[in-house]
């Protein structure tokens, strides 16, 4: 985990190519949120790949992460399984595992497997080209939401997690109630 000073030494150059940039230690503290968790090296690189660009303003804490991530999949080639690399996951498994067993997926590929029937469903069916569809459909949802969940710092995934939390409480009406506001008063 980086440090605040971490950070301000890493955005050095940013302070150093944009003149009219004049970080205070709030500006450091903003940062810093959403930097902490980005791996230094990928940082530098980011930092070094903004000032590439041609932009006439510092970059945003989130336009940083989001280039220091982009270095991370590049290089290590991490990036979430698309929708078509998760089905060809499901096709090799009605042969490795059929409908007997129980395959092992990853967390998104078995949310979309579950969502369109689950496993013995799928497997049971004669029609893999709705299958299919189906199945390409609901991971790309779960796929689009996981990805932005994964480029959120930490603490802000902990927010969302804790938000979740709370608003399936039964004290608010459990996981089935929505929030609402009310409408204003006629008085």
């Amino acid at each position: 985990m980086l440090t605040r000073d971490d950070v301000a030494k890493v955005l050095a150059p940013i302070a150093a190519a944009y003149t009219n940039w004049h970080p205070t230690k709030d500006t450091y503290t903003a940062y810093h949120f959403i930097l902490a968790d980005v791996d230094v090296e990928a940082l530098k690189v980011a930092v070094w790949r903004s000032l590439a660009d041609d932009r006439a303003f510092a970059p945003s804490p989130g336009e940083l992460r989001s280039l220091a991530l982009d270095a991370i999949e590049q290089a290590t080639g991490s990036a979430v399984p698309d929708a078509f690399q998760a089905w060809s996951s499901v096709t090799r498994a009605f042969i490795d595992v059929g409908a007997t067993g129980t395959p092992s997926f990853d967390n998104l590929t078995a949310e979309a497997v579950r969502r369109i029937g689950g496993w013995r469903s799928l497997c049971a069916s004669e029609n893999q080209v709705a299958d299919r569809a189906r199945f390409l459909e609901a991971y790309q949802s779960l796929h689009g939401r996981a990805v932005e969940m994964l480029r959120l710092p930490v603490k802000v995934q902990q927010q969302y997690a804790a938000l979740a939390r709370r608003l399936s409480s039964p004290a608010i009406g459990g996981p089935d109630a929505r929030p609402h506001l009310a409408p204003p008063s006629a008085e």
